[in-house]
């Protein structure tokens, strides 16, 4: 196959099938001295094992609200549109609070958690690290826990060579690479790019992340419990879809702005 843009256009279009339509162009150009791409794919899609409400669509959800607007990184306070559940997994820590909600299913999760009032978000993420993001999700208290969430969607581009260079991977990079076995080329072969699309949606029904790389309903009587805590996400936030047979977190990501 020619490494011209009729092989562009034929990747896109694969993408863009096998992603339904969500991404359609993961590769913009090819290089005239382009060797090999290796094209991989993410997707999730769950329903929620119980459904969110709007707020504003019915009394019970406009109990006690008065501000329903986000606050962004900047500063900036916008109007969006939120979304109320009754939750029953609670996660806190010395810097910051959260909630666990699974999907449909049970095994995996949703994870939201927010640093505390007099903690920026960016001194927030500077001090997180594996071990306390593990301890933060391992153990999640149940104590009913009334959450105000925003819907969002966020599509994401990024080059990934520039962050993988900082964790440590760089010869990968340069002639140093030693690639050549994969090539009959005697020029030096190493990874020019590595082109990344993410878009995450999160809205009443459940969740959707798709990238691309070149969840019976009970009521539960909340009299029972004399400890309940309200969360509303209405700043910026760390956001997981967590596998909690395996304990890994699958994706990761952060809300800072909402368009």
């Amino acid at each position: 196959m020619p490494f011209d843009d009729t092989t562009k256009t034929k990747i896109n279009d694969w993408v863009k099938k096998k992603t339904d339509e969500k991404i359609s162009d993961v590769i913009s150009d090819i290089p005239s001295d382009s060797l090999l791409y290796l094209i991989s794919l993410v997707t999730f899609d769950k329903q929620w094992e119980k459904p969110m409400l709007v707020i504003g669509e019915n009394k019970e959800s406009m109990k006690n609200r008065r501000d329903l607007r986000f606050t962004t990184e900047s500063g900036e306070k916008k109007e969006v549109v939120y979304l109320y559940s009754k939750e029953d997994f609670f996660l806190e820590d010395e810097n910051s609070t959260g909630f666990m909600k699974f999907f449909k299913g049970g095994r995996y999760a949703f994870v939201a958690v927010v640093p505390n009032i007099e903690i920026s978000f960016k001194d927030f993420l500077s001090q997180l690290n594996g071990e306390k993001l593990y301890n933060l999700i391992k153990n999640p208290e149940l104590i009913p826990v009334y959450t105000d969430i925003p819907r969002f969607k966020h599509e994401y581009s990024v080059d990934l060579k520039e962050t993988l260079k900082k964790m440590g991977i760089k010869r990968t990079f340069d002639s140093s690479a030693e690639l050549n076995d994969i090539s009959d080329s005697s020029n030096d072969v190493y990874i020019s790019k590595i082109p990344n699309r993410s878009i995450v949606e999160l809205n009443e029904n459940g969740m959707n992340v798709t990238s691309a790389n070149a969840v019976e309903t009970k009521e539960e009587a909340v009299e029972e419990f004399e400890d309940i805590r309200e969360l509303r996400f209405n700043r910026p936030f760390l956001y997981m879809i967590y596998d909690t047979e395996k304990g890994l977190v699958l994706f990761m990501g952060t809300v800072v702005d909402i368009k």
